[in-house]
């Protein structure tokens, strides 16, 4: 099942940011199938990517599924 996860700051790495990364490199991906959607690219994004978790950009995420 695919999860997605918003985070609102990816130009940060603070807290829940921090939280986010660790509970994403944590879990059980045979259960789910996590996804973090962002407003834009920075640190918190690069981080996603280098553990491999699959980060789709706001702008691509409302082309995806036709959000007006």
């Amino acid at each position: 099942m695919t999860i997605a996860f918003y985070q609102s700051s990816p130009q940060h790495l603070y807290g829940g940011q921090l939280d986010l990364l660790r509970y994403l490199e944590a879990c059980n991906r045979t259960l789910m199938d996590p996804v973090v959607v962002a407003p834009g690219e920075g640190p918190f994004v690069e981080r996603c990517r280098e553990i491999g978790v699959p980060v789709v950009l706001l702008g691509e995420w409302i082309r995806m599924w036709g959000v007006h």
